[in-house]
């Protein structure tokens, strides 16, 4: 995909820094405010989860949906689905497809991305998605707290092989996770992702 489509379908491509995050407000939920991550760092995220045509990628807190777009449209997944809790995150996210799929003339892209306003916490939801849908690959930038909170499900899928894609924050407190080959030894913070994968 040509960079100049996705910078004008995603203007805003400044991650924040540690000192500047956004001030958290109660209204923004139990995760935290919407947070864009940079287009630099998606690619590279999805990169280091090293994503194929083989690959379902389930973003979890989607945002805008640039995950998914980058997906589907540079790495070629299979299919992408976004959840978030937040309406006009959603609504930002279909719009920015609706733009990048009629710039790219993709036939088959509404078939193979989808966008989901759901509550992040349901977990019987999110399960039905991941077994239906074969996910192979999770996108989390989430604070700790949802970690804490959706520990279980989150070992539970990792366990079956999907690999968890963690952004600014790791999930360094779930023990049953392991950082994935190569990201050992402090290695793991590459640009703030981390990549959790079981070893064959």
């Amino acid at each position: 995909m040509n960079d100049s489509i996705l910078q004008q379908i995603y203007p805003n491509d400044s991650a924040p820094e540690e000192n500047n995050f956004p001030r958290w407000m109660p209204e923004d939920g139990p995760y935290g405010p919407p947070i864009h991550t940079s287009i630099h760092r998606v690619r590279l995220a999805l990169q280091l989860a090293e994503c194929t045509s083989n690959d379902v990628v389930l973003d979890l807190g989607c945002g805008d949906g640039r995950f998914c777009v980058s997906a589907v449209f540079e790495f070629n997944v299979k299919k992408a689905f976004g959840v978030d809790s937040d309406a006009a995150c959603i609504s930002q996210a279909r719009d920015a497809l609706t733009s990048v799929a009629s710039a790219c003339q993709v036939p088959d892209v509404y078939t193979r991305v989808a966008f989901y306003e759901k509550d992040i916490r349901d977990t019987a939801w999110l399960e039905r998605v991941v077994v239906d849908e074969g996910v192979s690959v999770i996108v989390a930038f989430l604070t700790p707290e949802f970690s804490r909170e959706c520990e279980d499900w989150l070992v539970r899928v990792y366990e079956r092989g999907v690999a968890i894609v963690a952004v600014c924050f790791d999930l360094a407190n779930l023990k049953s996770l392991t950082l994935k080959e190569g990201f050992e030894g402090g290695v793991s913070g590459v640009d703030g992702i981390w990549v959790y994968k079981k070893s064959a």
